[in-house]
């Protein structure tokens, strides 16, 4: 799950605990291991083949409505 807002990304269990597993909350674009990275309002997400990488979708800029935004697509290392 993604929480948009909050610049991370979540992990729900099939008993429905949320626990942070990506993004440290604050907006911004530094790659790194999961909970070290920062994000920008991450709207997609995959795991890569080997179960190694986090590909996240993140929306660079302000979000105004018709502006442009742009997204840029992040690798982050997971555990």
């Amino acid at each position: 799950m993604t929480k948009i807002e909050s610049n991370r990304i979540c992990r729900i269990d099939r008993a429905g605990t949320i626990e942070a597993f990506a993004g440290t909350g604050e907006l911004g674009l530094d790659d790194g291991p999961a909970l070290e990275a920062t994000l920008a309002r991450p709207n997609g997400i995959a795991v890569s083949p080997d179960g190694r990488s986090l590909y996240v979708n993140n929306l660079e800029g302000l979000w105004r409505g018709s502006e442009p935004t742009n997204i840029v697509l992040r690798r982050i290392e997971l555990p």
